[in-house]
Formats: structure tokens, C-alpha cells, sequence
């Protein structure tokens, strides 16, 4: 379990009206791994994927993402364009001793994410202890 209250990482949620294999293919061939299948339901393909390694930051993993995504060749550019939706997920460890979490993006990453298209989400997950399962 991830530390009580704290950042865990980012995901890289896309989604688009065509088949997400080439570029799915070509995230994964620069460092990322598949959180999911690909999904496709109602003519709209869904994947998540994260990095391979622990960055430490959300600032840190949006500069990882947005490299790997900067340096896609010129037809799976076009596809990242074409998608209808582009989300950097961040991902923390529900407080369980705490009252709150905070993590700031600065300046340079929120204008990195809105120069290639994405969005922003945030995702909490609950602790689950010994005692509990994910489904209670």
C-alpha cells in the first residue's frame, strides 16, 4: 500500500473515435505500460497507461509523459491530436490519519499539458487495509 495521504501516479487516460492500436503501440515502445486492455464501446476505443517507473512528482511524471508524447513520429502525432480525450490522471492514496492532501502543478506543467491537448483528472483510492477488500 502506498503511503498514507500521498501522491501514488499519473495515468495517461486516452480515448478516440478510431482504432488506438498504432498509437497505443508506439506510447508503449517509449516507456509506457498498459494500465488496460483496449476498450471499445459505442465506436469510441478507451485505454489507460502509466509510466514504467515511479517518477516521485506529478510535475515530474507530466515531463516524462509529455517528452515521450512530444517525440511520437509525425502519424502518431496526428492520431494524439485526433483523440477526444487526452487526460493525465493523477492518482493518490486516500488520508486515513490526515485531513487532507495537497500537490500543486506549477506553471511550466499546467502550460505543458495544455500545449498537447490533454486534461487534467484526479483520482483518490482508498486504503484498503488487512482487514477490508476492495469491494466492501
Amino acid at each position: 500500500m502506498a503511503e498514507d495521504g500521498k501522491f501514488i501516479t499519473t495515468d495517461l487516460v486516452l480515448s478516440g473515435r478510431f482504432p488506438l492500436g498504432p498509437l497505443f503501440d508506439a506510447l508503449q515502445a517509449s516507456g509506457l505500460l498498459s494500465m488496460s486492455e483496449i476498450e471499445r464501446r459505442g465506436g469510441v476505443s478507451k485505454v489507460r497507461l502509466g509510466l514504467a517507473r515511479f517518477r516521485g512528482t506529478p510535475d515530474q511524471d507530466i515531463k516524462s509523459l509529455a517528452t515521450i508524447i512530444e517525440g511520437l513520429d509525425p502519424d502518431r502525432r496526428a492520431e494524439w491530436n485526433r483523440l477526444i480525450c487526452r487526460e493525465f490522471d493523477f492518482g493518490f492514496d486516500s488520508p486515513s490519519t490526515r485531513f487532507c492532501v495537497m500537490s500543486s502543478l506549477s506553471n511550466a506543467s499546467l502550460a505543458k499539458i495544455a500545449s498537447i491537448g490533454g486534461s487534467i483528472a484526479i483520482s483518490i483510492y482508498r486504503a484498503v487495509g488487512e482487514d477490508q477488500s476492495p469491494e466492501a
